[in-house]
Parts: structure tokens; sequence; C-alpha cells
């Protein structure tokens, strides 16, 4: 299995913090870590601005709470609004961030297209230190420094890092730099163990979905393990325990489906605030009270994201697609809430196999879209080549390869389109990405058992590029119950064996084309725990069904 997954070495699974890449190989932390310490000799005010999502709200978690433990408490965040301003570092927040007297910006997981905002900053000589991890445009914001494992001419052996993760590696350079200034004996302060915050860390890497590569199952691993032993903020134990997840047992899934959608909920309806607000306190009461408001935001997200989902889908229906000639989607409505449109695009994607944007109208009336691509396809580059076509008919865009964000006027959609349609038949050579589902195989009856289970869980950080184990297999049903309108409960027993009776639950079961009358499928599912009143037991989570 793990072979499937790329590994040629059993020192490629090796986990310990000592493998890790350190921070001296990564040059230009040394290099932000010099600014950061020269604004804190001066006592000057640090002003951390955000990202609206779990990855932007762990960064900035990590950066005031390493600083604090340091002894270093001039240091203030601030992140846009969703609505008002946009994504990232932008010209619209410079009135509050003069109102805040900032001797330095700090960017947390965005700022590599904030070139009008870092001129407007330095102008008002407030100094920039840029952190981030999606990829650069041609043209770079003339900061005092740039911390990006993706932007030439600095390198890192870890890419994929997370905007999390490249903030712990400025954090671990400014503690390294802090320590050969003689800061923690001058101020007597025992230097602090950076490996309190992996929990952050962890949090933010699997929510921003990037690439697990070793270093980043390094991170994960050992957050996840900062949790179990009871370590964790009391935000993330709070917010699992809302997602009715046992803390001890968390793996990465559960990072990814209870607590992360909880922090993102805040940035899409709200105020992220809220979730950087949860990730920081150290007060148990104040952990719960701002876990169940985050569960709340999120319960009005899940039912705003039906609606628009029911919409999307009728949308879809309506467009009768090419199978051949069709090679993405774009899609919008002006009711729908911009805040959900990234999930609806991840949502639609995995029903239709391609690369797929979703619109909504603006309070400023201009369009945002959110995209999600399919593997083999780099969607930013693709937006890269819309732009050469057509200058100017985006007014932002950026991203990564699996997941991108722009703006453009309402009267520009069809053009959008079209581009969009070349420069995706362009980059996949006229093919349509396959839809093919990759498995581990078929397990034998005997193997569908809590232990491995209990592996498929935790057996090692699952995330992308490292996939939790996916099998497959037919099966026969004994029973079966709906309940919600959307999911749908099974006992089934794999054919031939009716003596293996096995829990099984298909989650938003309308995403699969499936004759629910059925008695006999062919499922690929990964393997989860069952836990009931004490009782742990193995169970299917099923992926895709077809009727046999």
């Amino acid at each position: 299995m793990f072979a499937q997954r790329g590994i040629t070495d059993p020192s490629e699974l090796e986990l310990s913090l000592r493998q890790l890449h350190p921070v001296n190989e990564f040059p230009v932390c040394i290099q932000a870590a010099e600014l950061l310490y020269s604004v804190m000799r001066e006592d000057g005010r640090i002003l951390l601005v955000g990202d609206y999502d779990a990855d932007g709200a762990t960064g900035v978690a990590v950066a005031i709470r390493s600083l604090h433990a340091m002894g270093y408490e001039h240091v203030d965040y601030l992140v846009p609004d969703r609505f008002r301003h946009g994504y990232g570092f932008c010209p619209e927040l410079m009135e509050e961030v003069e109102q805040r007297s900032p001797a330095l910006i700090v960017t947390v997981d965005n700022g590599m297209s904030s070139q009008a905002a870092v001129a407007e900053a330095r102008k008002r000589g407030i100094r920039v230190l840029i952190t981030d991890h999606h990829l650069p445009g041609d043209e770079l914001p003339e900061a005092d420094c740039i911390v990006n494992p993706n932007s030439p001419p600095d390198s890192f052996a870890s890419t994929a890092l997370a905007g999390v993760g490249v903030m712990f590696y400025v954090m671990l350079a400014l503690r390294q730099h802090l320590e050969g200034e003689g800061w923690f004996a001058r101020h007597g302060i025992e230097m602090p163990n950076m490996a309190q915050f992996l929990d952050l860390v962890a949090l933010g890497t699997i929510a921003d979905v990037v690439p697990l590569d070793q270093n980043n199952r390094i991170l994960v691993e050992h957050g996840l393990r900062c949790i179990r032993q009871g370590r964790g903020a009391p935000g993330i134990i709070s917010l699992l325990r809302c997602g009715k997840r046992d803390p001890r047992q968390v793996g990465s899934t559960d990072l990814a489906f209870a607590v992360a959608p909880r922090i993102n909920a805040a940035g899409r309806m709200e105020d992220i605030a809220i979730g950087i607000r949860c990730l920081l306190t150290e007060g148990r009461v104040e952990a719960h009270d701002l876990a169940q408001q985050l569960d709340q935001i999120n319960t009005r997200r899940r039912d705003e994201q039906g609606s628009m989902h029911t919409e999307a889908l009728r949308e879809v229906e309506q467009l009768s697609l090419d199978a051949e000639k069709t090679m993405s989607l774009c899609l919008y409505r002006s009711n729908w809430h911009e805040g959900v449109v990234g999930i609806i695009a991840s949502q639609i994607k995995e029903k239709v196999g391609l690369p797929t944007i979703v619109f909504a109208r603006s309070q400023d009336n201009l369009l945002k879209g959110s995209g999600r691509s399919v593997q083999g396809l780099n969607l930013r580059d693709a937006l890269v080549d819309v732009e050469q076509a057509e200058p100017g008919l985006m007014q932002r865009y950026g991203g990564h390869a699996m997941a991108v964000g722009l703006t453009l006027q309402e009267d520009g959609l069809e053009r959008f389109q079209g581009l969009l349609e070349e420069a995706v038949s362009k980059a996949l050579g006229g093919s349509r990405p396959s839809q093919t589902i990759e498995t581990d195989g078929e397990l034998a009856s005997k193997e569908l058992t809590l232990e491995n289970a209990e592996f498929a869980v935790r057996g090692h950080p699952w995330g992308r590029d490292f996939l939790p184990p996916l099998f497959e297999g037919e099966f026969e049903i004994q029973e079966r119950k709906t309940f919600k309108g959307a999911h749908t409960r099974f006992h089934l027993n794999p054919v031939g064996h009716p003596e293996c009776r096995i829990k099984a639950m298909a989650f938003s079961h309308d995403r699969f084309d499936w004759d629910p009358e059925s008695s006999r499928f062919r499922l690929v599912y990964e393997l989860s725990v069952d836990e009931y009143q004490g009782h742990r037991s193995c169970m299917l989570n099923i992926q895709h069904i077809e009727s046999l």
C-alpha cells in the first residue's frame, strides 16, 4: 500500500522530528528573523494580516502564540473581510492598518499578489514581511522580505508547505536568532519548545489540502500526537468534541472533516476572527463557547450549501454537457453566497470530473469565483494562460494547482468561459480528464477488522498525494436506513460471506449515480471506526457505489 504511494524505502516513513528539513536550509527565513528582531528590539508593533480560511487562521495563531512564548506582546492581527475587501493584503485595508500603528506588517498565507498594498505601506513608512505559499506571478511585491518556498530565487526542499507551515519555519528561525542575540537570557525567559504549536500546524496543513510530502507528514503526525496526548489547544479540543470526535483518538481525517469546516465557516459566513480567537484562547470555558458559536455558523453554512448544491446540479443538467468536447465548467447564479462557492466547485468537480469554477455576485457587483481542479491540471497555470490571452479580463486571480480564486466583471463571464476552455484543452492535450478511481484493491472478509480500520484512520498522516487507504469489493445489503434525507446507513456482507456482517455509511448519497433499491453493489470505500455506547467496530465509509 505504501509502495503505491511512491514510498521506495522504509526511511521515507520515518516521522521523527529529527527528519524535518532544518530551518537553515530555508535561508530567507533567517532574513525574516533578522527583520522581526529589528522591530522587536525597538519595541515596535507587529501587525499580522491573515487570510480568512483555516490555513490563514492557524498561521496567525502560530505567530501570536510563538511571539508571546518568546516574551513579545506587541503583536496584533487583522484579517480582510471577504465581502468588503476580498482576498489578502489589499490597499482597501490601509486605513484600518494605520489605525493599529504597526512598525511591521507580516502577511500570513497571502501577499504574493499584493503589489499595490505593499507599495502603499512602504510609502507610509511601514515595513512589510510576506509569508505565503501560493505561486508567484511575473511581478513580485517590493516587500522588505518574502518567505515563500515556491518563490525564486530562494528554494526549499518542501515546496508543499502550507501557509501555516511557512509561518512555523519563520518562527523557528526567529527563536534561533533570538537565542543567538541573548534575548532569552536577557529577558529571563525559557526558550520555548516550538513543538507545542504543531497541533495548529497540523490543522492548517490538513485544512489547506496541500501535498503531504514527508516533511508535511512529520509536521502533521507530531501535531496529532500533541492532541492525542492532551496538549492540544483548548479550541481544537472543543471543536473536535463539537464534531463528536475523541481527541485521544484523533486522525488527520478528523481535522479535515470535524475541525477545519467549522473554522472555515466563520470566514465563509461571518468573520474568521471568531475562529482565530478560538485557536488562541487558553481558557477551556471560552474555547467551548467559541467552538459552539463556530458550530452554529457551520450549521448555517451547511444549509446554504445544500440549497446551492441542488441549484448547481440543475444548472449542470440544463447545460447538456458534450461528453466528448467539454473540458471545463463555469457556473453562476446571482443569488449564490460567495463564501460557499469553493465548496460547491469541489462538489460539482467530483460529480462531473471536470475542472469547475463557481461564481457569485459580490457586494460591489463583481463576480467572485472559486475553482477546483482535477488531477493532472494546474488550474492556476490555466488562469495565467487566460490572462495572457486577454489581459485585464480578470481583475484579480491567484491560487495553486488544485484551487484558485478570481474576480471579473459580469459581462466578461462568457468570454472567460471560452478562454478557460481553450486553456484547459491545451493543458490536457485535448483529452478530457480521466474519471478512473484508483484503489488499493480488494480486502478479504477476514481483513475487515477493527485493527485494520484503526490503522487506516490513524496509522499514518493521510492527505493529498498521500491518500488514505481506499478499497473496493462487492457487497450484499442486509439492512438500510436513510436519515436527514441525505445519508444512508447499511448493514452489509461481502458477496459469498454471509457470516461477515459489517456497517457502512454513504454520506450525501445523492452524489452517486446508483439505484437505491438494489440489493447488491460494487463499492469503493475507506475503512473507518464506528463508536457506539463504548463499543468500537470496523465500518465502511462509502466513496463510490455501482448497482449490480
